[in-house]
């Protein structure tokens, strides 16, 4: 029955909101994947030419280090042993000492070589020089007294003592102080002193030391140099002879 005045509202249909489906979490290796790899990461799966030239450059500089550090050690190459071709050297002693004093002077040839301030005490060999070879006989743990020099004395004149720059003959040496007392014992039973004046590095063809003249000096010879390309020289001036 409808009533007047008043109309029928049809009902209004309210559309639902749409239903939002849960967002799924990434996984972490969805994560993994998605992510852009940091450019250190490419350096390092992938190493560029660059790279790898600078890597094996450096391998084989450290490799030719490594042998030449391991035959230094093994051999050195000790330059004191050449002396220059142009020279012959004697094999015989001379005291270069004039013959009108040779009797008055106390003369010996050396034995042993003792610097108390290094704790060195070393055996004195001869030092011959073979012309044919231009080398000096060397011994790895003895020093040795060079012929063709002064024999020592209190006179004049310069006794030459060489040796390895190593640690069982001179290899310490650098490290003494000027004024440093050494000892000369002889065949004959003299001890001769000397104090250390100075030192200085002189080229492999120096014969300085050979042509000395003047009052007694001590002269001691060894390798210096990265390579033992020189030679350094150690004067030492005469105090006294005992007894």
């Amino acid at each position: 029955m409808k009533v007047q005045g008043q109309t029928k509202k049809k009902g209004l249909r309210v559309k639902s909101a749409p239903k939002l489906k849960p967002q799924r979490k990434p996984t972490t290796k969805s994560r993994r994947s998605k992510r852009t790899k940091a450019p250190d990461e490419l350096a390092l799966g992938v190493p560029s030419s660059a790279q790898k030239i600078r890597f094996y450059s450096n391998v084989t500089i450290i490799y030719m280090a490594t042998l030449l550090f391991i035959g230094f050690v093994l051999n050195p190459y000790d330059l004191f042993r050449k002396a220059p071709q142009s020279r012959t050297v004697s094999a015989t002693v001379r005291s270069s000492l004039p013959d009108n004093i040779k009797e008055l002077a106390k003369t010996g040839r050396p034995v042993r070589i003792v610097i108390p301030s290094m704790g060195i005490d070393l055996v004195v060999k001869d030092g011959i020089y073979n012309n044919a070879s231009q080398t000096w006989n060397l011994s790895p743990r003895d020093a040795h007294f060079a012929l063709p020099s002064s024999l020592a004395n209190d006179v004049g004149g310069n006794t030459l003592i060489y040796g390895h720059n190593n640690v069982h003959v001179f290899g310490t040496l650098w490290k003494m102080a000027k004024g440093a007392q050494v000892q000369v014992f002889a065949d004959n039973g003299y001890v001769f002193y000397y104090t250390l004046d100075g030192s200085e590095d002189v080229k492999p063809d120096n014969m300085g030391v050979f042509e000395y003249y003047g009052p007694p000096i001590l002269t001691i010879q060894t390798c210096s140099g990265n390579w033992s390309e020189k030679r350094r020289l150690y004067r030492f001036n005469f105090e006294r002879v005992e007894p």
